[in-house]
């Protein structure tokens, strides 16, 4: 049984270590190094797209922002990056414990509990006892010290859970953006298609903001054909024959949404289900056990799909036709002292 469980470990060691290339997530992070490059200080980067499809994956490897950083040799940190999360009553967002979680990645030196607990200072109690606004001032000063170029800021969606609703959300998206024009740090807002809706009740952040979409592999013919090699790279892993799940391949696109998180994962459960059973190559039954439930497939699709009309309708908007440029306009214009030729009306 143990040479069995060391069997599995290696096996999920090998899905989940090797960072699995393909062309979505290389085209992905092509544009989103163009908008990098692009971006002005205080305008917004937003990448959205479906759960488990690796946005956050990609906005930390061409931001170069991650959640164990630490300061350079000059105490600056290029890129901070940030967590969103519902730490509130009942699951709501709460932007003083944002706050907190800012002053952690920025490894603040009096305010990050993670710096104290190194120091055996009591961070939680000090930091109880510290105001909200003192907090975002604490952080913002600590934004300009370390010469902070990018804020990501991950799960962004999130605020749509903050107390007060969409008004509240908006309201919390405005303070983004007025925080990074402060600090002069290059805003980047990670998540689901939901923080789509949140970035359209905060206006002023529209004109300011450059939206990429990281899409899922769907049923097109071409995104069938480089989903069917991703299986085939993950059957390889656990199996001696690359080809043993190929009669799974539209299965496992349908329960996992098309997304390679989601697959990857949907391959560990099977793995460990089909091993505790004593098996080693997972079959029709483990694929079916370890398959997520129909509603929450069906709660996620529809997010999907409600995501991907918004991006299918700005792609059908047709761009205005150029006007004619002054050359062409002075081309039509008849020449001096010619007389206009007249149509003999009958």
């Amino acid at each position: 049984m143990a040479e069995q469980e060391k069997s599995l470990a290696e096996q999920i060691d090998l899905v989940v270590a090797k960072r699995l290339g393909h062309r979505i997530y290389d085209e992905t992070r092509r544009y989103l190094e163009a908008a990098r490059t692009a971006v002005l200080t205080e305008e917004v980067v937003i990448l959205v797209g479906p759960p488990r499809v690796g946005k956050s994956s990609v906005s930390r490897q061409v931001f170069g922002a991650h959640s164990k950083q630490a300061p350079d040799e000059q105490d600056h940190m290029h890129s901070v990056y940030v967590p969103a999360g519902n730490d509130s009553t009942a699951g709501a967002f709460s932007t003083k414990a944002f706050l907190s979680a800012c002053l952690n990645s920025i490894r603040h030196p009096l305010l990050s509990t993670d710096v104290a607990a190194r120091e055996g200072r009591l961070g939680d109690s000090f930091l109880s006892r510290t105001t909200e606004g003192a907090m975002r001032s604490a952080f913002e000063r600590c934004l300009v010290a370390r010469r902070t170029q990018f804020l990501v800021i991950d799960e962004a969606h999130h605020v749509m859970n903050a107390k007060g609703g969409e008004r509240s959300a908006g309201a919390i998206l405005d303070s983004f953006k007025v925080l990074a024009a402060r600090t002069g740090v290059r805003l980047v807002l990670v998540g689901s298609y939901d923080l789509l809706t949140a970035v359209n009740l905060a206006p002023h952040l529209i004109g300011r903001s450059q939206t990429i979409e990281f899409p899922r592999y769907r049923e097109s013919e071409r995104d069938m054909v480089e989903w069917s090699r991703i299986v085939r790279h993950y059957s390889s892993l656990i199996h001696e024959d690359a080809h043993a799940m190929d009669e799974y391949i539209e299965a496992l696109h349908d329960g996992s949404w098309g997304c390679i998180g989601a697959l990857s994962r949907w391959i560990r459960n099977a793995l460990a289900s089909c091993r505790s059973e004593g098996r080693s190559i997972p079959g029709q039954g483990d694929w079916a056990r370890t398959r997520q439930l129909s509603s929450a497939l069906a709660a996620v699709n529809a997010e999907i799909r409600r995501g991907e009309l918004h991006f299918s309708a700005k792609r059908d908007v047709a761009m205005p036709e150029a006007a004619p440029t002054l050359a062409a306009r002075a081309s039509k214009k008849p020449a001096p002292f010619k007389r206009k030729t007249r149509r003999n009306e009958i």
